[in-house]
């Protein structure tokens, strides 16, 4: 994973850093074979979190369905364009991953057959260029298929209450919600039963105006739907 000055990428030329992660039975989740510890220079740094550490390279076991590749971004400027490209290797086609920004509150899957670019932009809002703004996640086996997902209605959209109703056809107890805020926090959710197509699902505290994330999970599949809320 290489962090780049877009206009340094189009022209071949250096990154401003990089991180490597590797993961196979060679490797453990403790610190150990393959684990290099980072050492930080001046300016934007990439770093992989792991075992209350910064890592230039990092060894891990075989991935598990939601592992998780904490990255740390160092000394980001504001008011900066920035470029990941993430080039993965020898990956079993049963793991998917995804890019989460936690301060969009996005999430963006990552080819892991080719290389992947994915473009950022810091602002003057501090979350924009902290440490903890991204991850990457990690999935295994079958996913959101596009009938699960296409099947999800979301209203209303934007909002001006704590409340949002989904519309899921076929509707049985292993689905479960949950709500995020931008940079990551779960909100506590109530999620009322009702006629197996509708559910009414209201936070039990008080949101402030911004966006969320709803995650909806079924059979080890996953939907995240972008809602916004106006005061």
């Amino acid at each position: 994973i290489s962090l780049f000055e877009p206009a340094e990428l189009g022209i071949g030329g250096y990154a401003l850093d990089g991180v490597v992660a590797l993961y196979g039975d060679s490797f453990s989740n403790t610190v150990g074979i393959g684990d290099v510890p980072k050492m930080e220079a001046g300016g934007e740094n990439l770093a992989i979190f792991g075992n209350n550490l910064k890592w230039a390279m990092q060894g891990s076991s075989p991935i598990q369905n939601n592992d998780e590749l904490l990255l740390k971004t160092l000394r980001l400027v504001a008011n900066k364009n920035y470029t990941f490209k993430i080039n993965a290797v020898n990956f079993d086609a049963s793991v998917t991953a995804y890019l989460v920004d936690n301060f969009l509150a996005t999430t963006t899957p990552i080819n892991l057959t080719q290389d992947y670019f994915g473009n950022f932009s810091t602002t003057s809002v501090v979350a924009s260029y902290s440490e903890d703004r991204f991850k990457i996640v990690f999935k295994v086996g079958t996913l959101a298929t596009p009938d699960f997902e296409s099947s999800i209605g979301l209203y209303p959209n934007p909002s001006t209450t704590n409340a949002f109703y989904l519309n899921i056809p076929n509707w049985t107890d292993d689905i479960k919600v949950k709500l995020h805020n931008a940079v990551g926090q779960e909100m506590p959710l109530e999620v009322s039963t009702s006629d197996g197509i509708v559910r009414y699902c209201k936070s039990k505290i008080d949101l402030a105006a911004g966006m969320y994330i709803i995650t909806i999970t079924k059979e080890g599949s996953t939907v995240n739907k972008k809602w916004l809320i106006q005061r």
